[in-house]
């Protein structure tokens, strides 16, 4: 147990030498909150979590591309929301401009630190995600529903899980009362738990990030003897993978930022790994040979509290040996750049980049590592452990974390 405080105490110490000095700044995660907080608990640390709203990803090319796919661990929520997925515009979640002012007033707020306020502070801001995503769900299901008033998908069957139809309808007006619905047995909507599962996934995506923040902690340490003294916050990048290169509404350098400014105001109970992309990489390198990808897992790193990288292979590449790969060939949705010759080695040498830099830094990667989320069958074997076999033969001493647990798909 003493080593456990100590090591918490440590974690805790990570902003003041990650981002400036800055952690005397206010927080809003009470460390006296016993709901919250716990020195004598077993350290916990999520090292696989992720803290988006619907602003950070292409939303429309990932459901479509890859979350649709019968090996995606996302399957399941294309297949329960069926034909109303298509007319959802997740557009309207908070800016990474609205996120921050928000953040501000927030911490503001919760400077007194009173144990138990977390969620009273947040109030508002819990409201104001679940108001913008209710009406997203009834405005796609209004679109959706065809003549007979039955939504159905687009070889005219039911569309929606049975069950997800009737609970958005009796969604009610505020978070809190949606809250007291679903955990009271007796009420219909509490009936409906498949169907609220895949709702609730979809509400998050309308939240300040912050939000989802506070919810996630809330969650798995409220009435539990563990709490979770550590959530590391994975940021992906699919931009050159599934959109041409278009970027997220809201662009990476921007949810870095906030990811720095969530390390601090939750006073190191969140720290971020951030992607690192090999075709962005050498899509964006100038004549010093360093991209957009490098820059911003420098910045990150460097300036933002971060403490890792995360890397994305079904996306595209294997971790190494790419070289020997044509899978890019006949990919037409991919840039051209995908499809000229030399494509597989230029990954390889923008990879390297990463290596070198996290074996001379100590910085660990986190990989996704089972066959699964790629837009292509053959993308998604690019996970497997054979070509990380070949990357850490290459760079020995790598510290790689196998999300997922490699080799696996959704079902195993």
């Amino acid at each position: 147990m003493q080593i456990d405080a100590l090591r918490r105490s440590l974690i805790l110490a990570l902003p003041a030498a990650a981002v400036g000095g800055c952690a005397s700044a206010a927080k809003f995660i009470c460390p006296t909150d016993p709901d919250l907080s716990a020195l004598g608990a077993p350290l916990t640390i999520d090292v696989h979590t992720h803290v988006f709203n619907g602003t950070d990803l292409q939303v429309k090319e990932f459901l479509t591309k890859v979350a649709g796919d019968s090996a995606s661990e996302l399957a399941p929520l294309t297949a329960a929301l069926g034909s109303l997925l298509q007319f959802l515009a997740w557009e309207e979640a908070p800016s990474a401009e609205q996120e921050l002012r928000a953040l501000d007033g927030y911490v503001e707020l919760a400077k007194a630190c009173s144990a138990r306020d977390q969620r009273t502070i947040a109030k508002s801001s819990f409201n104001d995600g679940y108001r913008r995503g209710v009406k997203a769900l009834q405005d796609a299901l209004a679109q959706a529903r065809g003549p007979t008033g039955l939504v159905l998908g687009p070889n005219g069957d039911p569309g929606l899980l049975p069950g997800v139809e009737s609970a958005i309808d009796q969604l009610p007006a505020t978070y809190d009362q949606f809250e007291t619905l679903r955990s009271a047995p007796q009420t219909a909507l509490a009936g409906q738990s498949d169907a609220l599962g895949y709702i609730r996934f979809v509400l998050h995506n309308f939240n300040y990030r912050y939000v989802n923040v506070v919810d996630y902690l809330e969650t798995y340490s409220r009435n539990s003897p563990r709490k979770i003294d550590l959530m590391v916050a994975n940021m992906v990048d699919f931009d050159w993978w599934l959109s041409q290169g278009r970027p997220t509404k809201t662009s990476l350098a921007s949810q870095v930022e906030i990811m720095g400014r969530l390390s601090i105001a939750t006073g190191g109970r969140v720290h971020g790994f951030v992607p690192f992309c090999p075709f962005r990489e050498l899509m964006s390198s100038g004549a010093d040979g360093v991209g957009d990808s490098m820059k911003l897992v420098k910045s990150a790193l460097e300036d933002h509290g971060f403490i890792g990288v995360k890397l994305y292979p079904p996306m595209g590449f294997a971790a190494h040996g790419n070289s020997d790969l044509s899978v890019w060939s006949d990919k037409l949705a991919l840039p051209p750049a995908a499809r000229a010759s030399g494509f597989g080695g230029r990954l390889d040498q923008s990879l390297k980049k990463l290596y070198d830099y996290c074996l001379a830094n100590d910085v660990p990667i986190m990989a996704h590592t089972n066959i699964s989320n790629g837009p292509y069958a053959e993308f998604r074997e690019l996970a497997a452990s054979k070509h990380w076999d070949t990357a850490l033969q290459k760079f020995p001493g790598l510290r790689v974390n196998f999300g997922h647990f490699g080799d696996t798909d959704a079902e195993d």
